[in-house]
């Protein structure tokens, strides 16, 4: 599909043009950086993601790692990545210069002009592309809410450390992904909180409810013991019995539930967002979706 899109985006609308010649899957082939719809291929299999398209990029997701994504672009584009700021590789396809006499020739202003190209973006966790998963192992994995059910399991008896480690290695990718967002009567929210909230209502009883809250008092209870805040603790560790009371009435099957989320969950993830320059030419600063 990206093959055909980019055949498509890449037909001459205008006489100003750049040719750049580019190598992908094999194969070489010569594409006109004209009036298209983008500067640059899209990458294979990668998913369009409208809601976070802006007046000048769209945005696109891909399920492999960005050290994969970029590796292709290097080979496609013909060129390295610019060294830049650690979470992204970026690579300029037009030059400011280039940039401004598209925008004068279409009507535009020149001072409006940036380098045009594509945005290899990791998980806004990483500080550098070379550490992102030294970054990563310095955050405490599989500590969010996606974990919170199968490690109150584990505390109670009701599953084993050794096989929420197994868990924990396999999916806490899935807490730095990027994910689509979802917009179910107009809620507009990542696809994993929505998947989150299905997953809780499934469990009976508003338990799964209780776990949660059970081990977010818990984190609260120990911040506010270490800054001095006693009493504050000691009426949220009334809170906290309550709640985690309330966890042990978990199904029997909650185990098994919780997992089938986590495949999920890693269903609808995203390793990398990849953002794409519109053409010059078709610039606006209008808002579009919700880019980040």
């Amino acid at each position: 599909m990206a093959a055909m899109r980019w055949s498509r985006i890449s037909r001459v609308r205008s006489g100003i043009s750049l040719a750049t010649s580019v190598v992908a899957l094999g194969f070489a082939w010569t594409a006109a950086v004209t009036a298209a719809e983008l500067v640059a291929p899209v990458y294979p299999g990668a998913v369009h993601a409208p809601e976070y398209d802006t007046g000048r990029f769209e945005a696109w997701l891909s399920k492999d790692a960005p050290e994969r994504v970029s590796a292709w672009y290097r080979q496609a584009l013909r060129k390295a990545p610019v060294e830049a700021a650690g979470k992204h590789d970026w690579f300029v396809v037009l030059t400011q210069q280039e940039v401004g006499r598209i925008l004068q020739a279409s009507g535009g202003h020149w001072t409006e002009a940036v380098e045009a190209g594509v945005d290899v973006r990791r998980h806004p966790l990483a500080t550098h592309g070379a550490d992102v998963e030294r970054t990563r192992r310095q955050v405490t994995p599989c500590r969010s809410d996606h974990f919170l059910v199968l490690r109150d399991l584990v505390n109670r008896g009701k599953g084993s450390q050794e096989e929420f480690d197994r868990l924990c290695g396999a999916y806490a990718w899935i807490e730095h992904a990027y994910y689509r967002l979802h917009d179910p009567g107009g809620l507009r929210q990542p696809m994993d909180q929505y998947l989150l909230a299905q997953a809780r209502q499934r469990l009976t009883g508003g338990a799964g409810q209780s776990a949660m809250d059970a081990e977010a008092l818990g984190r609260r209870m120990q911040e506010l013991a270490q800054q001095g805040r006693l009493e504050e603790a000691a009426r949220l560790a009334q809170q906290f019995q309550g709640a985690h009371g309330a966890s042990a009435e978990l199904p029997a099957d909650a185990w098994e539930q919780w997992v089938a989320h986590l495949k999920r969950v890693a269903d609808n993830a995203y390793r990398t967002m990849i953002r794409i320059h519109k053409h010059p030419s078709r610039w606006t600063d209008r808002p579009v979706g919700e880019a980040r």
